[in-house]
């Protein structure tokens, strides 16, 4: 579905179902919101079995302040949530959405947050002890940071799970923590009242964050890198890797045909010619990456040429998704929201 409005002027009371009424809940003011969705395999046994999961990491958290937890859904599947969920997360917050857009989702939580730092946390993104601790000790340290991503890996079972995790997962990487350029938004601590100033945008689907990155640093917030802020994300096989680059590349070109002020937007002038330009900026990006982050998820030096390689067929899937957006079609059918 195409979403035509500004996010800015979404209202809590656009996304929410008409019969569902916001009260402001009783009790001391929350120091963090941590706001949860499922942009995987929404409402099926996998994603219920991964908000699970990630809620026991959750209720183990170091960090000693006062925490809420959202989690939101789409109203058609929140008469399905499993009933031990609340007894990991006593006092959850259910938020019913109108909307089945991840990035919406999001959205909602965030205006129906009460704290000044709200976390994104993606359902199959199961956190360490010290995920909340970290990034809300990062931000007050650096306080003209808007917000903190944390590091991103897959279980590494195997090893085309650490090769998968690097080529994938490296964008927001940094040798050792401080100030990055990229937002993980799948595992990220933000200032609310930053965030509420250039929104998650929908219009290029649930990879296309740099067109509400790019915003905010245009706008002169700054981002901050916690690697010790770390999560394990569910790997679901091949296919998953194949379902995000599809996703990735129509991205990559929807964004800039949306924002012509991204770097290498002048590419899209030059339609279906510029997929191999695409193509090699992001496959050497990709190199970069795989060459200064390695260390952050359990890639032996011996693996790397293999990881190089499998950067190539990574990017090779998103040639297809560059094809749709430039044809001016949808994604079409995914298991991401």
């Amino acid at each position: 579905m195409k979403i035509s409005q500004d996010t800015k002027s979404i209202t809590a009371h656009s996304l929410l179902p008409r019969e569902v009424k916001i009260s402001e809940p009783k009790g001391t003011k929350p120091d963090v919101s941590v706001i949860v969705v499922s942009d995987y395999a929404g409402g099926e046994q996998k994603s219920w079995d991964d908000i699970r999961k990630t809620f026991g990491r959750l209720s183990e958290q170091t960090f000693n302040g006062a925490v809420e937890t959202l989690l939101v859904e789409h109203k058609h599947f929140v008469d399905q949530i499993p009933q031990d969920l609340y007894k990991l997360i006593p006092d959850l917050v259910v938020i019913p959405s109108e909307h089945n857009e991840s990035y919406l989702m999001k959205h909602l939580g965030v205006l129906v947050a009460r704290a000044p730092f709200t976390a994104f946390l993606d359902a199959d993104c199961s956190p360490d002890v010290g995920w909340l601790e970290a990034g809300v000790q990062s931000l007050r340290r650096a306080p003209d940071a808007s917000v903190c991503s944390g590091l991103t890996n897959y279980p590494n079972r195997n090893r085309l799970e650490r090769i998968l995790s690097l080529t994938g997962r490296s964008h927001v990487c940094r040798r050792g923590e401080g100030y990055v350029t990229y937002i993980a938004n799948n595992n990220a601590i933000y200032r609310r009242e930053a965030y509420l100033q250039h929104p998650l945008r929908p219009e290029a689907g649930p990879f296309g964050g740099r067109l509400h990155a790019h915003e905010l640093l245009r706008a002169g917030h700054r981002y901050y890198f916690q690697p010790a802020m770390q999560v394990i994300h569910d790997f679901d096989g091949p296919g998953m890797e194949r379902d995000i680059r599809r996703s990735m590349g129509f991205a990559t070109v929807r964004m800039r045909q949306l924002d012509k002020q991204l770097p290498f937007a002048w590419f899209v002038q030059l339609g279906v010619v510029s997929i191999p330009l695409f193509f090699f900026a992001r496959l050497t990006q990709t190199w970069i990456w795989c060459l200064l982050y390695w260390h952050y998820h359990g890639v032996k030096v011996y693996e790397l040429p293999l990881a190089l390689v499998s950067a190539v067929r990574s990017h090779l899937y998103e040639i297809s998704g560059m094809l749709t957006a430039f044809a001016g079609k949808e994604i079409g059918e995914s298991a991401y929201r």
